[in-house]
């Protein structure tokens, strides 16, 4: 038997309902379970937690051995998971985190300074992924990924300040699924679109008409990405972004995003930053 060091109170309650499940996929680092199309991911000590996470005191390069292969069966009850004959216990010392970011919760984060942090963050990164979209620095790449990006976006902000939420919707929604990885920089980079909306204004116009275009496009990204962009839908976000909305100076929360996949953390900030740099309101000028 092996204690959890740390999971979320979404897989808390997945873990009520006593599903079965799947091994969805193997990694180094991850294990992804699937109950019933849900994801969990069992994680190496130290990850980032995400609101899917179940961190376990296993070493850096510890998962690819701990699980079965892909498409073996599992089994999950109120507070275990049981898993190739070995049993994952959420303890009572385990600590639960809760990914839910509540509507209007940081109001503070739309004043200027704050947008600003943000930036200062994006260029501090190393300006990978989404990042160069933040600097326009696309002329001397040639990225596709990355004009297509773009034009995509400058569409979104367009269509917003014309007055159409749901024409910027469907510009964002052309991001869905952009770039390289289980999580495409595209889907970041909308899930801090989410959060951002969420945290600073609760209600937004934009939120609506993206909850609707994300929703019917889940299955043009990977499952993994899919399961995050879905979690985005409900308000659940990562443990650094509950952080970023938390602080009234997020700079030294710099090494969090970082730590987030290859460039997810800090595309999920480009995200952010340009939800809070979204000219006026749909309709104003």
């Amino acid at each position: 038997m092996m204690d959890a060091i740390e999971t979320t109170t979404n897989v808390r309650e997945l873990l009520e309902s006593s599903p079965a499940g799947t091994v969805h996929s193997v990694y180094e680092r991850t294990v992804n379970l699937s109950f019933s199309g849900r994801l969990v991911a069992l994680q190496t000590d130290g990850s980032p937690v995400s609101p899917i996470s179940v961190i376990l005191p296993a070493r850096p390069d510890g998962m690819a051995a701990f699980a079965p292969g892909e498409g073996a069966e599992c089994a999950a009850g109120p507070g275990a998971i049981r898993i190739g004959g070995k049993t994952i216990r959420i303890a009572p010392e385990t600590r639960i985190f809760d990914p839910y970011l509540p509507p209007h919760s940081a109001p503070h984060a739309a004043a200027p300074e704050f947008a600003a942090a943000v930036r200062r963050i994006i260029l501090r990164s190393g300006r990978s992924g989404f990042a160069r979209l933040v600097t326009k620095d696309l002329a001397s790449a040639d990225d596709p990924v990355l004009r297509y990006a773009s034009a995509a976006i400058d569409s979104a902000v367009d269509r917003f300040r014309s007055g159409d939420p749901a024409g910027c919707a469907k510009e964002l929604r052309r991001v869905i699924g952009l770039g390289q990885g289980l999580t495409p920089s595209g889907d970041d980079f909308i899930c801090g679109v989410f959060a951002g909306m969420t945290a600073v204004y609760g209600e937004h116009p934009l939120l609506r008409p993206l909850r609707d275009e994300v929703a019917g496009h889940l299955g043009d990204t990977p499952d993994i990405s899919a399961a995050f962009l879905r979690c985005a839908l409900t308000g659940l976000f990562s443990k650094p972004v509950r952080q970023l909305f938390a602080a009234e100076d997020p700079e030294p929360l710099l090494p969090e995003f970082l730590a987030v996949g290859h460039s997810s953390g800090i595309d999920t900030l480009c995200g952010v930053l340009w939800l809070l740099s979204l000219p006026g309101r749909a309709g104003s000028n």
